[in-house]
Protein backbone atom coordinates (compact mmCIF):
# COMPACT_ATOMS: atom_id res chain seq x y z
CA UNK A 1 0.00 0.00 0.00
CA UNK A 2 0.97 3.98 -0.98
CA UNK A 3 2.23 6.20 2.08
CA UNK A 4 1.35 9.46 2.20
CA UNK A 5 3.49 12.49 4.48
CA UNK A 6 1.02 13.60 7.24
CA UNK A 7 0.55 16.90 5.38
CA UNK A 8 3.59 19.30 5.97
CA UNK A 9 4.89 16.94 8.43
CA UNK A 10 7.30 14.12 8.64
CA UNK A 11 5.08 11.19 9.29
CA UNK A 12 3.75 9.00 7.12
CA UNK A 13 1.21 7.08 6.74
CA UNK A 14 -0.91 3.94 4.53
CA UNK A 15 -3.35 5.60 2.23
CA UNK A 16 -6.08 3.41 4.28
CA UNK A 17 -6.39 3.41 8.06
CA UNK A 18 -8.27 1.04 10.50
CA UNK A 19 -10.41 2.32 12.98
CA UNK A 20 -11.58 0.36 16.19
CA UNK A 21 -15.13 1.86 16.79
CA UNK A 22 -16.11 -1.51 17.35
CA UNK A 23 -13.68 -3.27 19.42
CA UNK A 24 -15.22 -4.96 22.31
CA UNK A 25 -18.74 -4.55 20.86
CA UNK A 26 -19.44 -5.83 17.49
CA UNK A 27 -15.93 -7.52 17.63
CA UNK A 28 -14.42 -9.47 20.42
CA UNK A 29 -10.89 -9.65 21.46
CA UNK A 30 -10.28 -12.68 18.60
CA UNK A 31 -12.04 -11.04 15.99
CA UNK A 32 -10.59 -7.19 16.14
CA UNK A 33 -6.90 -8.64 16.29
CA UNK A 34 -7.65 -11.10 13.44
CA UNK A 35 -8.56 -8.17 11.66
CA UNK A 36 -5.69 -5.73 13.27
CA UNK A 37 -3.44 -8.69 11.83
CA UNK A 38 -5.04 -8.73 8.37
CA UNK A 39 -4.67 -4.85 7.88
CA UNK A 40 -1.20 -4.94 8.64
CA UNK A 41 -0.35 -7.69 6.50
CA UNK A 42 -2.08 -5.77 3.82
CA UNK A 43 0.19 -2.53 4.07
CA UNK A 44 -2.27 -0.69 6.34
CA UNK A 45 0.22 1.01 9.28
CA UNK A 46 -2.44 3.25 11.14
CA UNK A 47 -4.14 2.27 13.76
CA UNK A 48 -6.75 4.49 15.08
CA UNK A 49 -8.83 4.46 18.37
CA UNK A 50 -10.42 6.21 21.21
CA UNK A 51 -10.73 6.75 25.31
CA UNK A 52 -14.10 6.44 24.50
CA UNK A 53 -14.36 3.78 22.72
CA UNK A 54 -16.14 0.80 21.85
CA UNK A 55 -19.38 2.25 20.57
CA UNK A 56 -21.51 1.99 21.64
CA UNK A 57 -20.11 0.37 24.85
CA UNK A 58 -22.49 -1.68 25.48
CA UNK A 59 -21.64 -4.13 28.29
CA UNK A 60 -18.19 -3.21 27.64
CA UNK A 61 -16.33 0.15 29.95
CA UNK A 62 -15.03 2.70 28.00
CA UNK A 63 -11.52 2.15 26.92
CA UNK A 64 -11.73 -1.17 25.74
CA UNK A 65 -10.88 -0.76 22.59
CA UNK A 66 -7.58 0.56 23.77
CA UNK A 67 -6.66 -2.29 25.62
CA UNK A 68 -7.51 -4.35 22.98
CA UNK A 69 -5.03 -2.54 20.71
CA UNK A 70 -2.53 -3.01 23.44
CA UNK A 71 -2.71 -6.30 24.09
CA UNK A 72 -2.30 -6.67 19.99
CA UNK A 73 0.91 -5.16 20.03
CA UNK A 74 1.93 -6.59 22.70
CA UNK A 75 1.86 -9.82 21.16
CA UNK A 76 2.71 -8.84 17.62
CA UNK A 77 5.10 -5.82 18.30
CA UNK A 78 5.58 -3.48 15.17
CA UNK A 79 7.39 -0.31 15.57
CA UNK A 80 6.24 1.09 12.34
CA UNK A 81 2.70 1.00 13.03
CA UNK A 82 1.45 4.21 13.72
CA UNK A 83 -1.24 4.69 16.43
CA UNK A 84 -3.62 7.11 17.21
CA UNK A 85 -6.41 7.89 19.98
CA UNK A 86 -8.36 10.95 21.13
CA UNK A 87 -9.53 12.34 24.20
CA UNK A 88 -12.35 14.51 25.52
CA UNK A 89 -15.66 12.26 24.81
CA UNK A 90 -15.83 10.35 27.65
CA UNK A 91 -18.49 11.86 30.14
CA UNK A 92 -19.10 9.54 32.80
CA UNK A 93 -15.61 8.70 33.63
CA UNK A 94 -14.26 12.55 34.63
CA UNK A 95 -14.36 12.21 37.99
CA UNK A 96 -16.44 15.48 37.68
CA UNK A 97 -14.04 17.22 35.23
CA UNK A 98 -14.71 18.56 31.86
CA UNK A 99 -13.08 16.66 29.30
CA UNK A 100 -10.93 19.68 28.00
CA UNK A 101 -9.77 20.38 31.65
CA UNK A 102 -6.28 20.29 32.24
CA UNK A 103 -6.94 17.28 34.57
CA UNK A 104 -9.13 14.99 32.57
CA UNK A 105 -6.78 15.82 28.82
CA UNK A 106 -3.44 14.28 31.25
CA UNK A 107 -5.34 11.97 33.10
CA UNK A 108 -6.95 10.64 29.96
CA UNK A 109 -4.29 10.53 27.94
CA UNK A 110 -1.58 8.45 30.86
CA UNK A 111 -4.95 6.04 31.44
CA UNK A 112 -5.08 5.56 27.26
CA UNK A 113 -1.20 4.98 27.40
CA UNK A 114 -1.21 2.25 29.97
CA UNK A 115 -4.48 0.74 28.27
CA UNK A 116 -2.22 0.45 24.63
CA UNK A 117 1.03 -0.33 27.17
CA UNK A 118 2.93 2.09 25.40
CA UNK A 119 5.34 5.37 26.60
CA UNK A 120 3.50 7.84 23.90
CA UNK A 121 1.07 8.10 21.07
CA UNK A 122 1.63 9.10 17.59
CA UNK A 123 -1.27 10.85 16.98
CA UNK A 124 -3.45 12.19 19.71
CA UNK A 125 -7.01 13.93 18.66
CA UNK A 126 -9.35 16.24 20.86
CA UNK A 127 -11.88 14.45 20.05
CA UNK A 128 -15.01 17.01 19.74
CA UNK A 129 -14.55 21.04 19.97
CA UNK A 130 -17.29 21.05 23.11
CA UNK A 131 -15.10 20.33 25.63
CA UNK A 132 -16.45 22.34 28.72
CA UNK A 133 -13.10 24.49 29.30
CA UNK A 134 -11.31 27.11 27.98
CA UNK A 135 -9.47 26.38 25.44
CA UNK A 136 -6.19 27.62 26.08
CA UNK A 137 -6.49 25.24 29.32
CA UNK A 138 -7.34 22.96 26.67
CA UNK A 139 -4.57 23.25 24.91
CA UNK A 140 -1.89 23.73 27.87
CA UNK A 141 -2.77 20.20 28.66
CA UNK A 142 -1.68 18.82 25.16
CA UNK A 143 1.15 20.61 25.13
CA UNK A 144 2.21 18.94 28.37
CA UNK A 145 2.34 16.14 26.90
CA UNK A 146 3.83 16.86 23.84
CA UNK A 147 7.03 17.76 25.84
CA UNK A 148 6.78 14.91 27.93
CA UNK A 149 7.52 12.80 24.59
CA UNK A 150 3.67 11.30 25.47
CA UNK A 151 2.06 12.99 22.54
CA UNK A 152 4.33 13.42 18.27
CA UNK A 153 1.45 14.61 16.67
CA UNK A 154 -1.63 16.93 17.49
CA UNK A 155 -5.00 16.56 15.65
CA UNK A 156 -8.57 17.55 15.85
CA UNK A 157 -11.77 15.50 15.27
CA UNK A 158 -14.88 16.61 14.37
CA UNK A 159 -13.78 20.03 14.10
CA UNK A 160 -15.05 22.85 11.96
CA UNK A 161 -13.01 25.42 9.83
CA UNK A 162 -13.53 28.29 12.16
CA UNK A 163 -12.91 26.25 15.28
CA UNK A 164 -9.49 25.06 14.11
CA UNK A 165 -9.07 28.51 13.66
CA UNK A 166 -9.74 29.32 17.12
CA UNK A 167 -7.18 26.45 17.91
CA UNK A 168 -4.14 27.55 15.27
CA UNK A 169 -5.00 31.06 17.07
CA UNK A 170 -3.96 30.08 20.93
CA UNK A 171 -1.10 27.80 19.66
CA UNK A 172 0.26 30.62 17.38
CA UNK A 173 0.35 33.17 20.38
CA UNK A 174 1.46 30.41 22.88
CA UNK A 175 4.19 28.67 21.22
CA UNK A 176 2.43 24.81 21.06
CA UNK A 177 2.82 22.08 19.46
CA UNK A 178 1.38 22.61 15.79
CA UNK A 179 -1.96 20.58 14.39
CA UNK A 180 -0.36 17.80 12.24
CA UNK A 181 -4.07 16.26 11.50
CA UNK A 182 -7.83 17.04 11.11
CA UNK A 183 -10.46 13.78 11.07
CA UNK A 184 -13.66 14.76 9.75
CA UNK A 185 -16.89 13.34 8.23
CA UNK A 186 -16.04 13.24 4.70
CA UNK A 187 -17.63 11.63 1.99
CA UNK A 188 -19.79 12.32 -1.33
CA UNK A 189 -23.02 12.24 1.69
CA UNK A 190 -21.47 14.60 3.55
CA UNK A 191 -18.87 17.50 1.75
CA UNK A 192 -19.40 20.04 4.06
CA UNK A 193 -15.80 20.37 4.31
CA UNK A 194 -15.29 21.07 1.26
CA UNK A 195 -16.10 24.66 1.82
CA UNK A 196 -13.79 26.12 4.40
CA UNK A 197 -12.25 23.04 6.19
CA UNK A 198 -10.31 21.17 3.48
CA UNK A 199 -9.01 24.44 1.94
CA UNK A 200 -7.40 25.62 5.52
CA UNK A 201 -5.79 21.92 5.28
CA UNK A 202 -4.38 22.66 1.81
CA UNK A 203 -3.24 26.14 2.36
CA UNK A 204 -1.52 25.26 6.30
CA UNK A 205 -0.26 21.82 5.50
CA UNK A 206 -2.50 19.96 7.63
CA UNK A 207 -3.12 16.27 7.32
CA UNK A 208 -6.89 15.20 6.85
CA UNK A 209 -7.97 11.85 7.71
CA UNK A 210 -11.70 11.46 6.96
CA UNK A 211 -13.91 9.08 8.39
CA UNK A 212 -17.35 7.32 7.10
CA UNK A 213 -16.10 6.75 3.75
CA UNK A 214 -18.75 4.27 2.95
CA UNK A 215 -21.88 6.43 5.00
CA UNK A 216 -22.09 3.38 7.26
CA UNK A 217 -22.64 1.11 4.15
CA UNK A 218 -25.15 3.13 1.83
CA UNK A 219 -22.05 4.15 -0.67
CA UNK A 220 -21.34 0.54 -0.25
CA UNK A 221 -24.32 -0.48 -1.24
CA UNK A 222 -25.48 -2.87 1.46
CA UNK A 223 -28.59 -1.29 1.57
CA UNK A 224 -31.45 -0.44 -0.47
CA UNK A 225 -34.50 2.28 -0.17
CA UNK A 226 -37.42 -0.22 0.32
CA UNK A 227 -35.25 -2.69 2.96
CA UNK A 228 -34.85 -1.91 6.51
CA UNK A 229 -31.15 -2.31 7.65
CA UNK A 230 -30.45 -4.85 10.39
CA UNK A 231 -29.86 -4.41 13.91
CA UNK A 232 -26.28 -5.21 13.53
CA UNK A 233 -25.64 -2.52 11.07
CA UNK A 234 -24.57 1.25 11.68
CA UNK A 235 -28.16 1.97 11.75
CA UNK A 236 -29.49 -0.38 13.68
CA UNK A 237 -26.31 0.36 16.46
CA UNK A 238 -26.39 3.77 15.87
CA UNK A 239 -29.81 4.84 15.64
CA UNK A 240 -30.99 7.68 15.00
CA UNK A 241 -28.19 9.91 14.31
CA UNK A 242 -27.02 7.75 11.12
CA UNK A 243 -30.53 7.88 9.74
CA UNK A 244 -30.41 11.41 9.71
CA UNK A 245 -27.14 11.49 8.50
CA UNK A 246 -27.56 8.81 5.55
CA UNK A 247 -30.96 7.66 4.85
CA UNK A 248 -32.60 9.32 2.46
CA UNK A 249 -33.61 9.42 -0.80
CA UNK A 250 -31.49 11.43 -2.08
CA UNK A 251 -28.36 9.39 -0.45
CA UNK A 252 -29.99 6.69 -2.19
CA UNK A 253 -29.45 8.49 -5.17
CA UNK A 254 -26.01 9.39 -4.86
CA UNK A 255 -25.58 5.36 -3.85
CA UNK A 256 -26.87 4.01 -7.35
CA UNK A 257 -24.71 6.74 -8.93
CA UNK A 258 -22.09 5.53 -7.30
CA UNK A 259 -22.94 1.47 -8.43
CA UNK A 260 -23.11 2.22 -11.58
CA UNK A 261 -19.47 3.51 -11.59
CA UNK A 262 -18.50 0.55 -9.87
CA UNK A 263 -20.33 -1.85 -12.81
CA UNK A 264 -18.54 0.50 -15.62
CA UNK A 265 -15.17 -0.42 -14.22
CA UNK A 266 -15.36 -3.91 -12.44
CA UNK A 267 -15.14 -2.38 -9.28
CA UNK A 268 -16.96 -2.55 -6.28
CA UNK A 269 -19.22 0.27 -4.53
CA UNK A 270 -17.25 0.69 -2.01
CA UNK A 271 -13.71 1.35 -3.47
CA UNK A 272 -15.52 3.46 -5.76
CA UNK A 273 -16.76 5.67 -2.74
CA UNK A 274 -12.89 5.49 -1.25
CA UNK A 275 -11.16 6.27 -4.61
CA UNK A 276 -13.36 9.24 -4.90
CA UNK A 277 -11.97 10.39 -1.47
CA UNK A 278 -8.22 8.91 -2.25
CA UNK A 279 -8.56 11.46 -5.34
CA UNK A 280 -9.08 14.43 -3.12
CA UNK A 281 -5.29 15.55 -2.92
CA UNK A 282 -5.80 16.94 1.13
CA UNK A 283 -6.85 13.79 2.02
CA UNK A 284 -3.70 11.85 3.38
CA UNK A 285 -5.16 8.47 4.75
CA UNK A 286 -8.98 6.99 4.47
CA UNK A 287 -9.98 5.95 8.43
CA UNK A 288 -12.27 2.46 7.77
CA UNK A 289 -14.04 0.65 10.14
CA UNK A 290 -14.27 -3.14 8.94
CA UNK A 291 -16.42 -5.92 9.86
CA UNK A 292 -14.46 -8.72 8.70
CA UNK A 293 -11.00 -9.56 6.09
CA UNK A 294 -13.44 -9.68 3.38
CA UNK A 295 -14.61 -5.67 3.54
CA UNK A 296 -11.19 -5.09 4.22
CA UNK A 297 -9.56 -6.56 1.16
CA UNK A 298 -12.30 -4.84 -0.83
CA UNK A 299 -11.59 -1.33 0.44
CA UNK A 300 -7.96 -2.13 -0.10
CA UNK A 301 -8.84 -2.82 -3.89
CA UNK A 302 -9.93 0.81 -3.97
CA UNK A 303 -6.11 1.31 -5.05
CA UNK A 304 -6.76 -0.19 -8.31
CA UNK A 305 -9.39 1.89 -8.89
CA UNK A 306 -9.22 4.63 -11.37
CA UNK A 307 -11.97 7.20 -11.72
CA UNK A 308 -11.71 9.34 -15.04
CA UNK A 309 -13.02 12.80 -15.45
CA UNK A 310 -16.34 11.36 -16.21
CA UNK A 311 -16.58 9.80 -13.41
CA UNK A 312 -15.62 12.51 -11.33
CA UNK A 313 -17.85 14.76 -13.10
CA UNK A 314 -21.08 12.27 -12.88
CA UNK A 315 -20.06 11.88 -8.74
CA UNK A 316 -19.51 15.33 -7.87
CA UNK A 317 -22.82 16.25 -9.57
CA UNK A 318 -24.82 13.63 -8.05
CA UNK A 319 -23.50 14.44 -4.14
CA UNK A 320 -24.17 18.08 -4.65
CA UNK A 321 -27.40 18.22 -2.29
CA UNK A 322 -24.91 16.63 0.10
CA UNK A 323 -21.96 19.76 -0.70
CA UNK A 324 -22.24 23.20 1.86
CA UNK A 325 -25.47 24.53 2.16
CA UNK A 326 -25.70 28.34 3.74
CA UNK A 327 -27.02 27.70 7.30
CA UNK A 328 -25.24 24.42 7.83
CA UNK A 329 -23.09 24.14 10.66
CA UNK A 330 -21.35 20.77 9.47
Amino acid sequence: MDTAPLGRFGLRVGRIAIGTATFGSKHDVDQSMRLLDAAVDRGVNLVDTSDNYPMPPLSQPVGTAESIVGRWLDRRPRPDVVVASKCGHVTSATGGAATGSRKYVIESCEASLRRLGRDHVDIYYLHRPDLGAPMDETLAAVDVLHRQGKVHYFGLSNFSAWQVAVVLQEIAGRGYMPVAALEPRFNLLARNPERDLLPLATALGIGVIPYNPVAAGVLAGRFTRDAAAGPASRFGIGGQTYRDRYWSDAAFTVADAVGRVADALGASPAQVAVAWLLRQDVVTSVLAGVSSVEQLDDLVGAFGVHLEDEHLSLLDTVSEPFAYKAGDVR
